[in-house]
């Protein structure tokens, strides 16, 4: 189990180079494991906890980097909340996923 965990975090550089790291993380995340895509989804919480400092550093550098962040993790959970069933646990990782995103994305 924890051999396809590690393998459904790892990013293959060829699906970055062939899709684009939206529509590779839209398309892995689809179809990871239930215990993978929990990681990931907290991996992602994780990463966000820069989002509202990044904000009100006031640097257009920094607020650009956390528009596009928020807007790339507003897309990806769309597609799952669209392409896969989630579990309890899921919904509650997009909801403070979503949380996290609003500030950034109330500036588009």
């Amino acid at each position: 189990m924890i051999i396809s965990i590690v393998f459904w975090m790892t990013i293959k550089t060829k699906g970055l180079e062939k899709y684009g790291k939206e529509q590779y993380l839209i398309t892995k995340m689809s179809f990871m494991s239930t215990w993978g895509l929990c990681i990931k989804l907290a991996d992602r919480i994780h990463n966000l906890s820069d989002v509202q400092s990044k904000i009100d550093s006031g640097k257009n550098s920094d607020i650009k980097w956390a528009i596009k962040y928020s807007t790339q993790t507003r897309n990806i959970l769309s597609a799952l909340e669209s392409n896969r069933t989630l579990t309890g646990t899921h919904k509650v990782l997009v909801e403070v996923i979503k949380e996290k995103i609003s500030p950034a994305l109330e500036l588009v």
